[in-house]
């Protein structure tokens, strides 16, 4: 959920904070003339300017805090995620996924899911995919398919889908593999 911020109120804040920072700075500029004026002005701003940083600095802690608990909780989760672009291309997956179809995910295949799936269930992963790239719903029910990993091992899963729209107004899938028996 977003959050309206009202920029007059931060501004004024800021504002204070960094005066509160300087509070002998009224000593040194007695005078009205328009320079030192205009030099109180300018180190008020270079104070918010501080504080900004320092803020900045803080969430960006935070921030990180965050990415690195959400990899570890993506990467460490037992079941197999996987990201697939419009073209069925996988463009991420989990440490579990990568097991699971055999492949290196740090070389960032870009291989099709599709060549994945043993050749008894490729049509129905195939309609299912265009199906799905063209509903308007976000989320599948649950799919079963056999598989084969990289050393054409036969396994079968069940896949939850979800439809997302990027940023950029891409569609990508996320797909969810669990074992058939969960």
């Amino acid at each position: 959920m977003h959050r309206k911020i009202d920029w007059l109120a931060k501004r004024e804040t800021l504002r204070a904070t960094a005066e509160a920072l300087l509070p002998d700075l009224g000593k040194f500029f007695t005078d009205k003339n328009p320079t030192s004026i205009l030099l109180n002005e300018l180190l008020i701003h270079k104070v918010e300017l501080e504080v900004q940083i320092d803020e900045l600095k803080k969430l960006n802690l935070v921030t990180e805090e965050f990415r690195d608990r959400y990899l570890d909780l993506y990467d460490r989760s037992p079941f197999g995620l996987i990201t697939l672009n419009g073209d069925g291309v996988i463009t991420e997956l989990n440490l579990s996924a990568s097991d699971m179809l055999g492949i290196d995910r740090l070389k960032r295949p870009q291989d099709r899911f599709a060549t994945f799936i043993s050749v008894t269930d490729a049509d129905k992963w195939h309609l299912f995919f265009l199906k799905f790239m063209e509903q308007n719903t976000s989320e599948s029910e649950p799919l079963t398919l056999n598989l084969l990993d990289a050393d054409m091992i036969a396994f079968t899963i069940r896949i939850y889908c979800q439809r997302v729209m990027t940023a950029d107004q891409t569609t990508m899938l996320r797909l969810t593999l669990t074992s058939n028996n969960t």
